[in-house]
């Protein structure tokens, strides 16, 4: 009990001192923002080549979203770099979904067929390790997984 009360105090004397400098530097102050209030970086402006490079990539996805395949045969004649785009460079970076990995997801059983013929990696991994086949069974597309 003894020992659990010199924790409790060890503690307490810990809060105390963190709030004592916090006082030091101003953080209470309402006059000078503290350190951490300081404005973000503003953010690099991308050039118009960054700008197309988005507008393909998230004009591809959405294609493969909706099933639309003659959206997908003219993108990728004229950028056979798509095929393995892994969202690079759009909103949705952070999970590095395919094409492929869309159109199971959504079920566009027309598109995730015209992108295999067209050589898309159905063992293709996203950020998460999940394979387009995973994307299908997650959203119930259980014809696809078949």
């Amino acid at each position: 009990a003894q020992h659990a009360e010199s924790l409790a105090q060890l503690a307490q004397l810990q809060r105390q001192r963190r709030l004592e400098a916090l006082i030091e530097r101003g953080a209470f102050n309402q006059r000078a923002p503290a350190p951490e209030a300081a404005a973000p970086k503003p953010k690099r402006e991308r050039t118009p080549e960054e700008v197309k490079y988005r507008e393909q990539v998230m004009e591809w996805h959405a294609a493969a979203k909706a099933g639309e395949v003659g959206v997908l045969q003219a993108a990728l004649a004229s950028n056979a770099w798509l095929l393995s785009n892994r969202s690079e460079r759009t909103p949705e970076a952070a999970l590095g979904n395919s094409a492929l990995h869309w159109a199971a997801a959504y079920g566009r059983d027309a598109a995730a067929a015209w992108l295999l013929r067209e050589g898309a990696e159905l063992d293709a991994r996203n950020h998460g390790g999940s394979t387009p086949l995973h994307s299908a069974a997650a959203n119930g597309r259980e014809a696809m997984v078949q």
